[in-house]
C-alpha cells in the first residue's frame, strides 16, 4: 500500500469490501462510496488491479452460472412419456378423501357383518322391534287385557 491510500478514509481494504459485496460493475456500487472508489482508482494502480480481478471474476461467474437451455423436444418427450391417470383415482387419492375413506372403512365392514349375521340367523329384527315398541306404548292394565283376551 502506498502512503496516499493508507491515510485516506477510503482505502484499499474498504474498496475490496465494496467489490466483495457488489462486484466489479460500478453501477452496482452504493452511491455514497462510488465517488470515493473512483478517486481511489484514479490514484492507485493497486486498486485498478483489484478492480480488474473483480471484473474477471464477475465474467467467469456469469458464464458458469448461466442457465443451460433445454434440449430441443425435451418438453414434448416428457409429455409423451407421462402416464395418464384416471379421474376417480385422483379423487380417491386426494389429501381430503383419503382419511375420510379410511375412517369409513371400519363402519362399512361392521354394517356388512351385522347384515350378514341377521340374514344367517333368520331372525326378522324389524318385526321383533315393532312388537316391542307396540307393547311398550300400552298401559299395564291394557297389556293385561290384551294378553288375557
Amino acid at each position: 500500500m502506498n502512503d496516499e491510500t493508507r491515510g485516506s478514509p477510503f482505502g484499499l481494504a474498504e474498496f475490496e469490501a465494496v467489490l466483495d459485496r457488489h462486484g466489479g460493475d460500478e453501477a452496482r456500487w452504493p452511491s455514497e462510496v462510488r465517488e470515493q472508489a473512483k478517486g481511489l482508482l484514479a490514484s492507485s494502480p493497486e486498486a485498478r488491479a483489484i478492480l480488474e480481478d473483480a471484473k474477471q471474476l464477475d465474467a467467469a461467474l456469469a458464464v458458469t452460472l448461466a442457465a443451460p437451455s433445454p434440449a430441443m423436444g425435451l418438453h414434448t418427450r416428457i409429455v409423451a412419456n407421462a402416464q395418464p391417470r384416471d379421474a376417480w383415482l385422483d379423487w380417491l387419492a386426494s389429501r381430503l378423501w383419503r382419511p375420510v375413506s379410511l375412517a369409513c372403512a371400519p363402519l362399512l365392514i361392521g354394517f356388512a357383518t351385522g347384515a350378514f349375521t341377521m340374514l344367517e340367523s333368520g331372525v326378522n329384527v324389524l318385526e321383533e322391534n315393532a312388537l316391542v315398541a307396540f307393547t311398550a306404548d300400552l298401559a299395564d292394565d291394557d297389556l293385561a287385557e290384551w294378553s288375557d283376551g
